[in-house]
């Protein structure tokens, strides 16, 4: 939560209002809805009512986002603390780095570059393409000089090894690893659901 204020309605009435900044899910990325930028933040602020009629909207941190959590790699997932991975740094040098800390509750990681001091280190989402196995774009840490990337040049091929297998899913939400709108996936599925797919091969 970023602020907290009172607002007036037409009607004369005051109202409390939250700041929130978004951390997880499908309002994380930018050009969501009339959500604005928190400055270079990748992250948006959003306002939200706290009265009573609206209560039902809000819960304790992590207990309803994860269900708005991409699919990913198991190697992603599994980034905790110590583990080891390469990561495009802001002037486009991928470099390795090792994870110093996690927020489950907002599948954030934040990352050392190695061999860089502290005061560069970054949280960053798991599912960010910024995010490599380690050494497979990077040779090392400051002294090897980075390797200059763009994240257009990575290979689009989508990691489906790990993926849930029920019958009822026909699509997976991958956040920025998949480049498809969360409510594109979730159409999919009930469209699947609905026998949609089985009529059109008929």
């Amino acid at each position: 939560m970023q602020a907290v204020r009172s607002q007036e309605s037409k009607a004369g009435k005051t109202f409390t209002v939250l700041e929130v900044q978004i951390e997880v899910g499908p309002a994380r990325s930018r050009g969501t809805g009339s959500r604005s930028s928190n400055g270079g933040n990748e992250l948006f602020i959003d306002s939200c009512i706290f009265e009573p009629t609206f209560f039902g909207n809000f819960a304790p941190p992590g207990t309803q986002a994860i269900q708005f959590f991409p699919v990913m790699p198991k190697w992603r997932r599994e980034l905790a603390q110590d583990s080891q991975c390469d990561c495009l740094d802001s002037v486009h040098k991928w470099y390795t780095c090792h994870v110093v800390a996690t927020n489950e509750k907002s599948n954030l990681v934040k990352l050392n570059y190695d061999e860089w001091s502290s005061k560069y280190d970054e949280w960053v989402n798991r599912d960010n393409l910024r995010i490599q196995k380690h050494m497979t774009q990077a040779k090392g840490g400051r002294t090897s000089g980075g390797v200059y990337g763009q994240i257009r040049e990575l290979d689009p091929k989508v990691d489906d090894e790990d993926d849930p297998v029920d019958k009822d899913i026909f699509a997976v939400y991958r956040g920025e690893l998949g480049q498809a709108s969360f409510h594109l996936v979730a159409m999919m599925n009930e469209f699947g659901r609905a026998g949609g797919f089985d009529a059109l091969m008929l």
